[in-house]
Parts: C-alpha cells; structure tokens; sequence
C-alpha cells in the first residue's frame, strides 16, 4: 500500500460534527466537521492510554478521549490535560497526527503520507462529475479482497460478456479484441468496441448495438469504465478503491450518466 497518495475514505453526507472511526490503509482515524463546514482528520488512538477519541465529544472543534478527557485540538496537538492540576504544563509529545482532508465528487479525501503539500500527487481526475450535463449517484462496495485484486476486476474487459451481459455484455461474442493502451503522468486508459444485444424494457433482444468502452486506472487505486451508448448516450463509473487493510477493500463509487436524469432510473444503473 502506498501512503503518498490521496484516498478516499468515506462519502461527504456521512462525516457530522459527531467523531466518526474510519479505517484506511491498516490505521484508524476519527473524522469529524468543524463548525465552519470543514472535515477534520485526527489518528483515532489517543496517546494517553489507547482511547478511542472517534468515541469522544467534540468542543470548539477539539475532540476529548472519552477514557481520560484529554484533549485535542485540529492539529492534533492535547490542549487540556483534566487530571492535571494547575501548575502542570502539558507535555510537547502529547499529541496525535492530523491529516489533511478535501472533500471532491461527494467524496472525502485524506492523505496519510508525508509529502509536502507542493508535492503530493493530485487527486485523480473525474471531469463529467462537474459537468452539468451529468446525473450522479453515490455508492459503497465492500470487498474480502486485497485492491490490488479489485482494481483488476474493474479494468478486466474479458468479464464484461458474463457478469454484464443484460448491459453492455455479449456472451454470443466474448472474444477481447486487440487495443491500444493510452497513458498519462498518474495512469493510462484503454478502449474496444462492442457489438451487444439491444434489450426492450422487458429484457427482450431487439437487435444489437455498439458500445465503446474505455477502462483505465489512476495510479494507485481509482478504476474508471467508460460506457459510449447509442444515440449519444454516456455513462462514466468512477471507483476510489480504499486499502483498508491488506485483505479489505471498500470501494466508493460515483456513475455518472448524461440520460434520465431522474430518480427512479437509478436502480437501472446500478444494476449494470
């Protein structure tokens, strides 16, 4: 697993002001909102004795371990010791590590790294999520699998004709013709062209029809698909594939279609 990169941990309408434990790449962090709106991410284990601080209240911003009521404000530093009597000053190395948050296509972003903010690399690219031609819906995916495996589940074409074949599939042709791989500084994208069955709204074939589909990754955990639809149709799936620990993956994904941009399509698309 790779520290110096941007992860998605948890969807943005998920984070309140009350501390929340989220685990990513083996560690456990407690995140919560501030009062201004912004997301705050501390290390979930308080220094003092082990104490769960996303267990804890949050005030003024700073969240207090529930066992011991130390407290800590945004930068991790312990800015109240309650056992302590006056003429006590807090020690230097009472703290925890703080990571930096952003919050980008409904998602929430931490960086458990070490690089400087100048060097970090950027957050993967999902340009349809602010286009306002585009409808988007949220998702969550938990997988018994290290994401190195799930990442190749979501670029492997071969699968497409099988697990999609009510979409974009066609087991009558299964074969993955040759491609081309296009790449980039963070990633690389290929794209094929299928000729699937065209299904009525009852499932019925009704002829075929062509779908380009381009798969790709952003370096080292984003899995993107690609759906170019007849009549102009498209559909893009973005997946932020979370280490949570070596054998756990949880998978938060946004689609993103440019056609029926309505509610009750939505089971629709997430069905294919």
């Amino acid at each position: 697993m790779f520290k110096n990169f941007w992860y998605a941990c948890e969807l943005s309408t998920e984070v309140k002001k009350t501390p929340k434990r989220v685990r990513a790449l083996g560690q456990d962090l407690a995140i919560y909102r501030a009062k201004n709106g912004q997301i705050l991410a501390l290390s979930d284990l308080c220094v003092h004795r082990g104490g769960s601080l996303s267990m804890g209240p949050v005030e003024d911003d700073c969240v207090r371990c529930p066992y011991h009521g130390w407290k800590y404000d945004a930068s991790g530093k312990c800015v109240e010791i309650p056992a302590n009597t006056a003429e006590k000053t807090i020690p230097q190395r009472a703290r925890v590590d703080a990571y930096p948050v952003e919050e980008r296509y409904g998602l929430v972003w931490i960086f458990l790294g070490d690089l400087p903010s100048a060097e970090r690399p950027p957050i993967p690219e999902f340009p349809e999520f602010e286009d306002p031609d585009y409808y988007t819906i949220w998702g969550i995916f938990d997988w018994k699998a290290n994401y190195e495996r799930v990442i190749e589940n979501g670029i492997d074409i071969a699968h497409a004709p099988w697990v999609h074949k009510n979409s974009f599939g066609n087991v009558k042709d299964p074969k993955v013709k040759d491609y081309e791989v296009t790449c980039s500084e963070w990633g690389f994208k290929a794209s094929i062209t299928l000729v699937s069955p065209r299904r009525d709204f009852f499932g019925r074939e009704r002829g075929t029809k062509v779908v380009t589909t381009s798969v790709g990754v952003q370096l080292p955990h984003v899995s993107t698909l690609d759906l170019d639809l007849p009549n102009g149709m498209k559909m893009r799936l973005f997946d932020a594939n979370l280490p949570v620990d070596a054998n756990t993956t949880r998978t938060f994904w946004v689609m993103a279609r440019n056609f029926l941009p309505y509610r009750w399509a939505d089971p629709f698309s997430r069905k294919s």
